[in-house]
């Protein structure tokens, strides 16, 4: 999954598979998180938040 980098404190990258509707973020210090079932809309409003 290709992830976007990301300017935020906690967060280092972001991705979203929208065929397995899969989510993936990568954390500074705690490795990369799969949440599974999360709608397109929910990923693209994370990305609008400015922090």
């Amino acid at each position: 999954m290709l992830r976007i980098q990301v300017s935020s404190s906690d967060l280092q990258s972001v991705g979203y598979d929208a065929t397995t509707c899969t989510l993936e973020i990568k954390f500074h210090s705690r490795g990369i998180y799969q949440y599974f079932k999360v709608t397109e809309s929910i990923y693209k409003g994370l990305m609008a938040i400015s922090s």
